[in-house]
C-alpha cells in the first residue's frame, strides 16, 4: 500500500466560556486585588463530544468564575445510537491490543495549541480535566507546550512514559469501581507508578460508579477545581 500526505484544513469546533465575574485575593493577601479566574480545559473521551463531556464532568449550570475551554477532537467518529448516528470525535487512534498508533496524539496536541493561540488563550495557565481518552491525551498536550499546573483524569488510565520529562507535578484521578471500559484496578496500578516521577496527587475510587460521573464524584471534582 502506498500513501501520500495531503494538505487539508480540518474544522476545529469548540466551546469557550470566559469568566464573567472577577476573582479577588483574600484579605490577608490584599483586599480588592484582582486575580486571574481559573482556566480549565475539558477534554472529552473517544467517541464523545465536548458539550456532553462538559456537562457530565462539571454539571449543567454555569460557572461564572471560571474560564472553560471545551474543544472537540479533530477526528470525526460518528456513533450509532440505534436511531441514527450522533456526531462524536476522537483525539487519536490507537490499537488497544497491539498498542500501535494509526494517528498520533502529537498531531492533535500541536493542532489544539495552534487553535488556542488563534483564540489568544494560549498564554494562560490551565487546569486540564480529561475524561477517558482525554485523560490519556492530556500529557501530550503539556509536552507540546501547554502551560498547565494540574491534571485531573476521570475514568481514564495512565501511561507513565507519557509523563516523563514534562512540567506537570500534580495529577489526580476519579474512577468508578465498576468501570467496564477502563479497569479501576489497572488504572490505579499505573497511577501509582507516577510517584517515581515526583508527581503528586490522589486517586479516588467511587464504589458502584461506572464509566461516567455521579453527583458525589462531580462535587469532588468541582471542589478540587475551586
Amino acid at each position: 500500500m502506498q500513501s501520500h500526505k495531503l494538505s487539508v484544513e480540518l474544522p476545529a469546533t469548540y466551546w469557550l466560556e470566559k469568566a464573567s465575574t472577577p476573582v479577588y485575593k483574600n484579605e490577608h493577601e490584599g483586599s480588592g486585588v484582582q486575580e486571574q479566574a481559573a482556566s480549565i480545559i475539558v477534554l472529552h473521551g473517544f467517541g464523545d463530544r465536548a458539550d456532553s463531556a462538559r456537562k457530565r464532568l462539571l454539571g449543567p449550570d454555569a460557572i461564572p468564575a471560571w474560564t472553560i475551554f471545551s474543544p472537540n477532537g479533530l477526528f470525526p467518529y460518528p456513533v450509532d445510537r440505534g436511531q441514527g448516528f450522533k456526531g462524536a470525535y476522537a483525539w487519536y487512534f490507537r490499537d488497544l491490543q497491539s498498542g500501535s498508533e494509526m494517528i498520533s496524539p502529537e498531531f492533535a496536541a500541536e493542532s489544539l495549541l495552534s487553535l488556542m493561540d488563534h483564540l489568544k488563550i494560549l498564554d494562560q495557565k490551565w487546569t486540564i480535566v480529561g475524561f477517558s481518552q482525554g485523560g490519556f491525551f492530556a500529557p501530550h498536550l503539556v509536552r507540546a507546550g501547554l502551560k498547565a499546573d494540574r491534571l485531573i483524569c476521570v475514568g481514564s488510565g495512565f501511561r507513565p512514559d507519557a509523563y516523563k520529562g514534562i512540567a506537570l507535578k500534580k495529577v489526580s484521578a476519579i474512577h468508578g469501581s465498576d468501570d467496564p471500559v477502563i479497569s479501576a484496578r489497572h488504572s490505579k496500578s499505573d497511577y501509582e507508578k507516577l510517584a517515581a516521577l515526583e508527581i503528586e496527587g490522589q486517586f479516588v475510587e467511587f464504589p458502584g460508579l461506572g464509566h461516567s460521573m455521579n453527583d458525589e464524584s462531580r462535587a469532588l471534582l468541582r471542589s478540587w477545581l475551586s
